[in-house]
C-alpha cells in the first residue's frame, strides 16, 4: 500500500508551511541577555537552576504539539487517500465509471437488432447495473450534445437517464478529445477509483489522432469496447457544391454530388436526387463501385423561377438538397447546401483604357475586357439587371477609395504601374477585399516591384524579376518562341477541375493556350524564407496589440506565429512547361483578404489565352473570390455560432427553425456584437446579432427575424417574416467510411499504453487500482483537537499543581 495522492496538495503544502512557525517563534524566543552580577540574586539563582530543566521539556513539548496540530490540519484539508492493486473486483469497493459513448455519425448506423448507438447504450447499461454502492459515475458523449456535464452523478438512476438522452450527432469522434475530457471528469472525484470506458464503433478516423506512440504513452488506463457490426457496407453523398462558387438568375449553375461506396459489392441503379424545397430538381441513376473513390453527378440548375429573386448587391441563399436511396446508415444519405444567388455584385475593373478610353473597333482593347465578358456576358444590354455583376470600368487614374468602399472584387491588368493606388489597393484587400492582378498591356515588372512589392509588405503575392520571359511576336517576329502551361501543376488546384470532364479533356483544355510573353516571378526557397519570417514579425506586433493574445510559453507561441504566417504564404498554382517551371498564377493572403497574381497578358498579344476555352478556369478564379466576400451559410456541425442580424430594428423578433421543424418558434436573444463596420461605425452605430447553440443535427437551420407580436403564440405571427437566413450544417464526409480500426493497429498502440480491448463476447472489467483512506481527514481532524487538548493540559499543569500544594494541609 503506498499514499498515491492529494485531493488539495495546496492545503497539505499550506500546513506543513504554517507548522514551520512555531518552530521560528521558538527560535526568535531562544535571545541571550546581557549578564549583570547583583547579590541579590545569588539567592534565586539555585532555585532556578532546579525549575529550569522542567521549563526546557515543556517549551519542547509545546512546540511539538502546535507543530503536529498545524500540520495535521492541512493533511486533513488536503483529504489524503491511498491506492493498491487489486486483480479482483470487490463489490464493497465504490469506483468512478466514467464512461464515453461514441455518438458520431457512424453510430447510427442500423443492424438487425437496433443502431449501434443503441447497443453501446446496452453496454453502458450492464456497467452501471454492477457497479457497487456509492460509486459516482460520469457520462460523456464523445461528441457533445445538449445538456453534457461533467460533474459526476450520484445514483445510477441519474446516470441512466443522462445515458438516455444522448443522440447521434453530425461529428466525428476523436478518441485523444474524448481521453482529455475523461481526464476532466477524473480529476473531480480523485477520492475513488476510476474506470475509463470508451464505448464505440472504433473506426479508424477514431483514433486517426492517437498514430504516435508517444501520444498512446500518456493514455490513462482504458477499456475499449467495440460494437461495431461484423460486415458492413456504406454509400454516402461525401460532397455537395456549386462547380462556380456562386450562381445568378440568368446563366445556368452547375451543381455537383460526390459519391462513395465502402462494401463488399457495388451499389446499382442507385437513384441520386437534387430537390430544392419540396421541388425536385433533378435525378439520374447511377452505379458505384467500392474503393473507387468519389463518383460524380451533375445537375444543371437555373434558378429564374425563385419565389423571390435577388436585390442588386444582395445576395439570396437558397438552400439544396441532395439524397440517395436510404441504406442502412440513413443519415448520409443526404446532404444540403445554401446556395448564394447574387445579382450586380459591384466588381471594379482597372486597365490601360477605361470604359472611356476602350473601343474595340480601333484595336484598343483593356486587359480586362475578357474577364468582363465571362463575369458579365450582357454588359451591352440594358434589360439585364440581376446578371452576376456591375461592372465599373475605369483607368488607374480613377481608382479610389470612394470606387473600392462596396466593390466585391478588383481586377487590375495591363497597367503600367500601380503608383500611389498600391496603398489605397493594400488597405482594400487587409479589410477583406479581393485583388486580382494580371500582367499583359504595358504591364512594367520593374515599376510594379517599386512601388507594390515593398519587402512583402505591398500588394504583390512574391517580388517579380526584371527580365521577362519570351516577347510577343510583334517583337519576336520569326524567332518567336511559345510556352504553354504544366497540366501537372494544374491537377492539384479544384479550380482548375471541371464537374463531368475527364483528365484527358481537361489536359487537352488546358494545352490550347500559348504564352509568348510573361513575367518572371521570384518564388525561390531563400525568398519565400524571408516572406515568412517578416510575415512572422508582423503578426507577432498585430497580435501583441490585438484582441487575440499569444500564448505565453515561448515554443507555443513561437508555433502559433509559424502556423498563421504559413496560412499566409504565397501560394503556386500553376506553372509553365519551360525549363525553369516558373509560376504562372499564385496567390497570397493579406490580412483578411487575398490577392491572385497572373503572370502574362489575359486580352493583348503576351497570349492566347481569351480565345480558347481554358480561360473558364479565371471565371472560376474569379466567382470564388466572389464568393469569399459572401456571409457564410454552411458549417461544420458545432456547438455554438453567432451571426450577424440583417436589420437593426429593435422591434425584432428573433426565432430558430430546427431541421424538419417547419415552423420556427424557438426563441434567440438578441444580443450586442461590436461595432460594425462602415458608415454605421462612424457613428457609433453597434452590431446586433445572436447566438444559436446546438448545432450538432445534419440539415438546414433556419432563423427568421419578425415584428414583436402581442400575441405570444408562435402561429398568430407565421404569415410574414421579415427576413430569413438559411443555415445549412454537414459534418465531415469521412465520417461515413466505417472502416474499423484493424486490431494489430490496436494492439501496437496498447504496447504502448494500458488500453484494453472489450469485445461483443467480453465482459466490461472493474478490477484494477482501489482506492483506500478516504476516510482518513477524519482521523487527522481528531488528532488534531487531541493534540490541542494535551496542549491546554500542559499549559494549565503548573496551575493544578500550585492549587493542588496550595490546599493541601
Amino acid at each position: 500500500m503506498g499514499f498515491l495522492s492529494f485531493t488539495a496538495w495546496q492545503f497539505a503544502l499550506a500546513g506543513a508551511l504554517c507548522a514551520a512557525g512555531p518552530v521560528v517563534i521558538h527560535l526568535l524566543n531562544r535571545r541571550r541577555y546581557r549578564v549583570v552580577e547583583w547579590a541579590a540574586m545569588d539567592f534565586l539563582r539555585e532555585a532556578m537552576q532546579r525549575n529550569r530543566r522542567i521549563l526546557h521539556l515543556r517549551d519542547v513539548l509545546l512546540l511539538l504539539l502546535r507543530t503536529a496540530a498545524v500540520l495535521l490540519f492541512g493533511l486533513a484539508l488536503a483529504q489524503p487517500f491511498f491506492a493498491a492493486r487489486e486483480e479482483e473486483y470487490s463489490d464493497r469497493q465504490p469506483l468512478h465509471a466514467v464512461i464515453v459513448v461514441d455518438n458520431s455519425l457512424s453510430m447510427g448506423y442500423e443492424a438487425l437488432d437496433g443502431n449501434l448507438l443503441a447497443k453501446a447504450k446496452d453496454r453502458a447499461r450492464q456497467l452501471i447495473d454492477k457497479l457497487p454502492g456509492g460509486s459516482k459515475i460520469s457520462i460523456l458523449p464523445a461528441c457533445g450534445g445538449r445538456d453534457v456535464a461533467l460533474d459526476p452523478y450520484e445514483t445510477k438512476e441519474n446516470a441512466l437517464e443522462a445515458l438516455d438522452k444522448i443522440e447521434v450527432v453530425d461529428r466525428s469522434a476523436s478518441l485523444l478529445r474524448a481521453v482529455n475530457e475523461a481526464k476532466r471528469a477524473r480529476e473531480a472525484v480523485p477520492e475513488l477509483a476510476g474506470r475509463i470506458v470508451f464505448i464505440g464503433d472504433q473506426q479508424q478516423l477514431n483514433w486517426g489522432d492517437l498514430r504516435s506512440n508517444e501520444i498512446a504513452q500518456d493514455l490513462p488506463p482504458m477499456q475499449v469496447v467495440d460494437v461495431a457490426p461484423a460486415e458492413w457496407e456504406n454509400t454516402w453523398i461525401s460532397d455537395l457544391r456549386l462547380q462556380d462558387g456562386l450562381a445568378d438568375v440568368e446563366t445556368p449553375a452547375t451543381v455537383v454530388v460526390e459519391i462513395e461506396h465502402r462494401g463488399p459489392s457495388a451499389r446499382r441503379d442507385l437513384q441520386v436526387t437534387l430537390s430544392m424545397g419540396e421541388t425536385v430538381l433533378g435525378e439520374k441513376t447511377v452505379t458505384v463501385e467500392p474503393g473507387l473513390g468519389a463518383r460524380q453527378v451533375d445537375f444543371e440548375v437555373v434558378f429564374n423561377t425563385l419565389a423571390e429573386l435577388p436585390e442588386p448587391d444582395r445576395p439570396l441563399f437558397v438552400p439544396l438538397r441532395a439524397s440517395l436511396a436510404p441504406d442502412r446508415l440513413a443519415a448520409d444519405d443526404e446532404r444540403h447546401l445554401a446556395v448564394p444567388v447574387v445579382a450586380s455584385l459591384p466588381v471594379v475593373f482597372v486597365d490601360q483604357f477605361g470604359a472611356e478610353g476602350e473601343d474595340p473597333i480601333r484595336g484598343r482593347i483593356g486587359e480586362t475586357r475578357p474577364l468582363r465578358k465571362l463575369l458579365a456576358p450582357r454588359t451591352s444590354r440594358r434589360d439585364a439587371p440581376r446578371q452576376l455583376i456591375q461592372v465599373r470600368h475605369i483607368t488607374p487614374d480613377q481608382l479610389s477609395q470612394e470606387i473600392l468602399a462596396d466593390a466585391r472584387l478588383v481586377v487590375i491588368a495591363g497597367v503600367h504601374d500601380p503608383g500611389e493606388n498600391a496603398d489605397v489597393l493594400r488597405q482594400y484587400v487587409e479589410q477583406g477585399g479581393q485583388l486580382l492582378i494580371a500582367a499583359g498591356g504595358n504591364f512594367d515588372p520593374v515599376a510594379w516591384n517599386e512601388a507594390a512589392w515593398d519587402d512583402g509588405a505591398g500588394i504583390l503575392p512574391l517580388p517579380l524579376g526584371a527580365e521577362p520571359i519570351g516577347e510577343v511576336p510583334e517583337v519576336a517576329g520569326a524567332n518567336v518562341r511559345a510556352i504553354q502551361l504544366s497540366f501537372e501543376s494544374l491537377a492539384g488546384e479544384d479550380v482548375f477541375q471541371l464537374a463531368g470532364i475527364a483528365e484527358a479533356e481537361l489536359r487537352d483544355l488546358y494545352a490550347e493556350p500559348f504564352f509568348f510573353k510573361a513575367v518572371a516571378i521570384e518564388a525561390d526557397q531563400p525568398t519565400l524564407d524571408r516572406l515568412r519570417a517578416a510575415e512572422e514579425e508582423r503578426l507577432a506586433d498585430e497580435l501583441s496589440i490585438g484582441d487575440q493574445p499569444l500564448p505565453d510559453e515561448p515554443a507555443a507561441r513561437r508555433r502559433h506565429l509559424q502556423t498563421l504566417a504559413l496560412q499566409r504564404s504565397p501560394q503556386v498554382l500553376a506553372r509553365f512547361e519551360n525549363a525553369d517551371r516558373s509560376p504562372y498564377l499564385v496567390s497570397r493572403q493579406i490580412g483578411r483578404g487575398q490577392v491572385y497574381f497572373a503572370a502574362s497578358g489575359l486580352a493583348s498579344s503576351w497570349s492566347t489565352l481569351a480565345n480558347t476555352n481554358a480561360v473558364v478556369a479565371f471565371d472560376r478564379i474569379l466567382r470564388g473570390m466572389i464568393g469569399a466576400t459572401l456571409p457564410r451559410r454552411n458549417f461544420a456541425a458545432l456547438e455554438r455560432l453567432t451571426l450577424p442580424l440583417p436589420s437593426e430594428d429593435p422591434q425584432l423578433t428573433v426565432l430558430l427553425a430546427r431541421p424538419g421543424e417547419s415552423i420556427a418558434d424557438e426563441p434567440l436573444d438578441v444580443g450586442y456584437l461590436g461595432t460594425s463596420a462602415g458608415s454605421a461605425a462612424a457613428a457609433g452605430a453597434v452590431q446586433r446579432g445572436v447566438t444559436v447553440t446546438n448545432l450538432l443535427a445534419r440539415g438546414v437551420y433556419r432563423i427568421v427575424g419578425r415584428q414583436a407580436a402581442v400575441s405570444t403564440d408562435p402561429l398568430a405571427a407565421a404569415d410574414k417574416p421579415l427576413w430569413e437566413v438559411p443555415l445549412v450544417v454537414a459534418g465531415s464526409a469521412g465520417e461515413s467510411d466505417l472502416t474499423p480500426l484493424a486490431r494489430d493497429e490496436f494492439d501496437r498502440l496498447a504496447a504502448a499504453a494500458n488500453l484494453r480491448w472489450i469485445g461483443l463476447a467480453d465482459e466490461i472489467s472493474l478490477a484494477g487500482v482501489a482506492i483506500r483512506g478516504q476516510t482518513s481527514w477524519w482521523w487527522l481532524a481528531l488528532a488534531v483537537l487531541v493534540l490541542l487538548l494535551v496542549e491546554m493540559i500542559v499549559l494549565a499543569w503548573p496551575a493544578l499543581r500550585r492549587r493542588e500544594t496550595l490546599l493541601a494541609p
